[in-house]
């Protein structure tokens, strides 16, 4: 299949996007899968909210969750800022 072809059917996969992201945390699903980065075999979480977009986060940020749910959080705000694996931080703030 040639490469026009690839792209209209290929669902791609990336990280929150720098900002804001609005995440309603009982319209999630998260499933672990194998990805190569640098030449290298990893596990990653995948996120795919109601909407069907689907987003790679990081293991701690499954953990934030965890505890926004606990503290009674349906919905939270997900600031991203930075670009790189070394430079980006997460803030998670409960909306309701």
């Amino acid at each position: 299949m040639n490469l026009q072809e690839y792209i209209a059917k290929a669902k791609f996969s990336e990280g929150l996007p720098q900002g804001d992201t609005i995440v309603e945390l009982e319209k999630i699903d998260l499933e672990n899968v194998q990805v190569t980065f640098d030449g290298k075999e990893q596990t990653r979480a995948k996120l795919k909210n109601a909407e069907g977009k689907e987003y790679f986060i990081p293991f701690s940020l499954i953990r934030d969750f965890k505890k926004q749910l606990e503290a009674g959080a349906k919905k939270v705000r997900v600031t991203r800022m930075g670009t790189t694996k070394n430079d980006t931080r997460y803030t998670i703030m409960k909306i309701e």
